[in-house]
């Protein structure tokens, strides 16, 4: 017993046809540094002292 999955009504399945060929030229990874960041110690008013980078959250947490 040949079963085909498929099957479709004994009609020829069309193929598609590929027109246009693209060749692409291999690229070069472009390699972004990191930046740096500036850390600063924070006192807040109970006296506790946290290591924060300007403009992190403890940053911007404290100026508001």
């Amino acid at each position: 017993m040949n079963t085909t999955f498929s099957k479709s009504c004994n009609k020829e399945v069309s193929k598609p046809v590929v027109k246009d060929t693209l060749v692409v030229a291999p690229v070069e990874p472009v390699v972004i540094p990191a930046p740096v960041k500036e850390s600063f110690n924070v006192k807040l008013p109970n006296g506790i002292e946290l290591n924060a980078y300007r403009g992190g959250i403890e940053d911007k947490l404290v100026n508001f």
